[in-house]
């Protein structure tokens, strides 16, 4: 099967009267709600959202109704759909989101495994003070701006984005999204999670592992203040080893002079048994760069299918998210916005 225009626009109308016919779950009143013949019923309000671009309201609603080449319709007042899309949850719109891409074919992988890029972008969104939440300020004798932190994940052979977590600008939790839609992955042994410095740690390691999920991320050096500099490793030279720890909230002294073992903080790290200890077991690969410098990637892909010389080069992948970004933001027109809410 080859991937179309035709093919995924297709895609896209079938998902969009798949949750027509359901929208009363979507509805914030489902016994009333989208429930009489209107001007815009669901799915032609479904479908007008996802043709918005940076005109005006009423240049979009115009557009739509009256394409060229078609006999023009009554176009419908900027209230009248302004009244039919607060009817609806934003739920709707990420279940319609969840319902296309899964419905794509990806026919590209890299050695049989799906690989999946997890990064975080903010998007800046119109002023409303109101929304504190969504509200960033940056110095005191400047006014505030608004902006939410887009996290997604991404397949980067075929182009895709399989799922996100959107969250308010002042909330950032870029680890604790990329947990949630690890727990929402479908086929998770059959793709590579692939993220930059800022997602390693104990935590996310642990909840990947738990979910039969490969992955490969990349840390800060041993000398920095990251997670792995308590590894007592040597500051200079390539390495390919396994590590191996217990975690634990224990305190004492005899726990933090043992190098067996790893103190976490419990707000930090919530999959601790009740025995009181967590063994954790990851591969720790350090290569150099052509400049001299080293980079440190943590991986739980074996070592006789990924030397680090493969790790180098899968991880180089992991840019298309951040082209993926840029085409999204200013190509797609994320940054365009008919509303002041949240």
């Amino acid at each position: 099967m080859k991937i179309t225009p035709v093919l995924v626009k297709d895609k896209l109308k079938t998902a969009v009267s798949t949750i027509s016919e359901i929208i009363w779950l979507y509805a914030k009143d489902p016994a009333s709600d989208f429930t009489r013949d209107r001007k815009l019923p669901p799915e032609t309000l479904l479908r007008t959202l996802l043709k918005f671009s940076g005109k005006s309201l009423q240049s979009e609603l115009s557009a739509y109704y009256t394409p060229p080449g078609i006999i023009p319709q009554t176009v419908p007042t900027k209230s009248a759909f302004s009244q039919q899309r607060q009817k609806l949850l934003w739920e709707g719109c990420y279940v319609l989101f969840r319902v296309f891409a899964e419905s794509l074919p990806y026919l590209k992988t890299f050695e049989g495994y799906r690989l999946l890029a997890c990064d975080g972008s903010t998007v800046p969104i119109p002023r409303n003070e109101d929304e504190e939440d969504y509200s960033v300020v940056t110095r005191k004798d400047r006014k505030s701006f608004n902006q939410l932190h887009l996290n997604g994940l991404f397949d980067i052979l075929n182009r895709i984005y399989i799922d996100c977590v959107v969250d308010p600008g002042m909330h950032i939790r870029e680890r604790a999204a990329l947990i949630d839609m690890v727990h929402r992955l479908d086929s998770p042994s059959m793709a590579i999670i692939l993220a930059d410095r800022g997602y390693e740690g104990y935590k996310d390691i642990a909840h990947l592992i738990e979910n039969n999920i490969n992955f490969l991320v990349r840390g800060k050096d041993l000398n920095s203040n990251g997670f792995l500099h308590t590894l007592n490793l040597p500051a200079d030279g390539e390495i390919d080893i396994d590590v191996k720890k217990i975690l634990t909230f224990d305190r004492s002294k005899a726990c933090r002079e043992n190098d067996s073992f790893v103190t976490v903080y419990p707000r930090n790290f919530d999959l601790m048994p009740s025995s009181g200890t967590y063994p954790i077991q990851f591969r720790l690969v350090r290569i150099q760069l052509d400049d001299g410098s080293y980079e440190c990637l943590v991986t739980n892909l074996p070592r006789d299918k990924f030397p680090p010389q493969k790790l180098k080069r899968l991880y180089h992948l992991r840019w298309g998210i951040e082209n993926a970004y840029r085409d999204l933001k200013y190509t797609i027109d994320l940054l365009h916005f008919h509303g002041t809410s949240a």
